[in-house]
């Protein structure tokens, strides 16, 4: 996460809320709860969006989109794998059938990052 900090610190705006995102979509394959990694993320994502020039608010929302965009794609996700369980839909047919979905709502959700840093998203 330091790592990561650094490599956001200096970014302009819009590129520091798409790699928010970004880092919280790796962090969530390791870490499948979203209050562990809020637990771990959040103090240092409150200051780096201050230090960026983002609103909190935008970096909560970068940090909701990696922890949900994720939750139907990766395999470490157990509710993902028990629905699948109950179907006869395998995990690579499902990511077969659903990867144009994703890709789909993986820019709407980085159009909604650029939406919400030009116009000042939240009061914070």
């Amino acid at each position: 996460l330091h790592a990561a900090a650094g490599v956001i610190e200096g970014r302009p705006p819009l590129v520091a809320a798409v790699l928010i995102y970004a880092v919280t979509l790796v962090m969530n394959f390791f870490i499948g709860s979203a209050s562990a990694k809020a637990f771990l993320m959040m103090p240092i994502l409150t200051p780096l969006a201050d230090i960026v020039g983002i609103t909190r608010q935008t970096a909560v929302l970068a940090f909701g989109f990696g922890d949900g965009f994720s939750n139907m794609l990766y395999p470490s996700n157990a509710l993902l794998l028990i629905g699948l369980g109950f179907t006869v839909v395998s995990y690579p047919k499902w990511i077969a059938w659903t990867i144009g979905l994703q890709a789909v709502m993986f820019l709407v959700s980085i159009l909604f990052l650029f939406l919400a840093v030009a116009l000042g998203y939240g009061p914070f």
